[in-house]
């Protein structure tokens, strides 16, 4: 199987088929990569640096080859444009946001995405931006009548 890569760099892993061991892998793709795979379904997970990761599932027959372009910038859902929309060019870098356990991504818009997180120690629900990070709203339950605040 043969990976091509028209965006910026990712590294991919062949995952095991029910459970997230990597059999094959990091394998970093920058455009072009070549992995030797048994016949069987296979998982691929594709990431890359400040970007939110994509899980592919796939077939390999008996003695098949075939060529695959690969990325994780389509069906984007952060309201920006594609770097093949920008005529190619990498856009501006900007920090990773931090994505931590109890953090998904809606689609509350149609076309872009935000991130609700939840945190225990203090308890509290936040929205945030998923292309800047950036607080849209936070609610924190109101303390019952005595407990301390």
């Amino acid at each position: 199987m043969v990976l091509t890569n028209e965006g910026p760099p990712m590294t991919v892993r062949n995952l095991g088929e029910s459970d997230e061991a990597t059999i094959l892998g990091p394998i970093e793709l920058v455009r072009r990569a070549t992995l030797e795979l048994p016949p069987g379904d296979h998982r691929l997970r594709a990431t890359g640096e400040g970007r939110l990761g994509r899980t592919l599932r796939f077939s390999v027959n008996r003695d098949e080859s075939f060529a695959q372009s690969l990325t994780i910038d389509d069906n984007r859902l952060l309201g920006e444009t594609t770097p093949q929309a920008q005529g190619g060019t990498d856009p501006p870098r900007r920090e990773a946001i931090p994505f931590e356990t109890n953090t998904t991504a809606v689609e509350l818009t149609p076309g872009r995405s935000d991130l609700l997180k939840f945190s225990f120690v203090p308890p509290r629900l936040r929205r945030l931006n998923a292309a800047t990070g950036e607080s849209i709203w936070e609610i924190a339950p109101r303390p019952k009548e005595g407990e301390a605040k």
